[in-house]
């Protein structure tokens, strides 16, 4: 027998055994058929006309195939219409598709939801990463701030670094109180972090509370030894409070961590030349 003729009656015998077969399984059948069709096109990175695609009437995760298709084709509405009738029943892949959909409508807080949900801590790593604007700070927190909450260290850092960059642009907004609640909320939560200390006295000198600014200082004075610059801004806030003795310490020290300072040995001269 010639294999062609063969091939053509394995296959009518094929099609014959799904038709006698018991309607849930031969929908179960065709079902797997069309998946591994459309996965098959699907791996050989052709483009798919998704408008020409016809899916099995009772095919469950036929939208979710076409959605993660359409995302392919950076085309995350399309991607939502095939989604949305899956979602009121999620599964994980569900939603992961729909994180990755929200994330690419903008709706970011959404999709870091889902993700810190489904534990996923380097997507979020990776999601805030691409959040670089200042538009995104926001969002961009709460991305490192849900990986934190799922796997710790590194992203404690990442979170509270972003966060005093937030705190920061507060104060340049003249909203000095809202980045003193930030910063204290966070030195109570990361005391070990040392950059939080010359942020937060920053905030409450230029919010013209110098006391505050001042015992900011001395509460991160131990964990900054290798800052020398934290020093700097002590002795300058010191000096211009006329409290020349703690400046000179504190440039004293900042002169020890770093011998050629110029900053420090200034600051020096001016409180000598004061003495004489």
């Amino acid at each position: 027998m010639k294999p062609r003729i063969f091939l053509i009656i394995l296959i009518a015998a094929l099609l014959l055994a799904v038709l006698l077969l018991p309607n849930g399984v031969r929908a179960a059948v065709t079902n797997n058929a069309w998946s591994l069709s459309f996965l098959h096109e699907y791996a050989q990175g052709e483009t798919i006309n998704l408008q020409d695609v016809a899916t099995p009437p009772r095919h469950q995760h036929a939208g979710l195939l076409l959605a993660n298709q359409a995302l392919k084709q950076d085309n995350p509405d399309q991607a939502w219409f095939y989604l949305a009738p899956l979602v009121s029943t999620p599964d994980l892949l569900i939603l992961q598709t729909q994180a990755s959909i929200n994330f690419l409508q903008g709706d970011y807080v959404s999709a870091i939801n889902i993700w810190k949900r489904l534990g996923r801590y380097s997507t979020l790593y990776t999601a805030a990463s691409n959040l670089n604007d200042k538009e995104h700070l926001d969002a961009k927190i709460l991305a490192y701030r849900s990986a934190y909450d799922i796997r710790g260290e590194p992203y404690d850092r990442l979170f509270t670094n972003n966060s005093l960059q937030k705190a920061n642009l507060l104060i340049d907004e003249g909203q000095s109180n809202q980045a003193i609640a930030i910063l204290s909320s966070l030195i109570d939560e990361f005391p070990h972090h040392a950059r939080l200390y010359s942020g937060l006295a920053r905030a409450y000198w230029l919010n013209h509370q110098p006391q505050q600014a001042l015992a900011a200082i001395q509460q991160g004075w131990d964990i900054n030894m290798d800052n020398a610059r934290y020093y700097i801004t002590a002795g300058q806030y010191y000096e211009e409070l006329g409290m020349d003795e703690q400046a000179l310490n504190a440039y004293q020290t900042a002169l020890a961590i770093n011998p050629d300072d110029r900053d420090a040995l200034q600051g020096i001269e001016r409180l000598m030349e004061g003495d004489e």
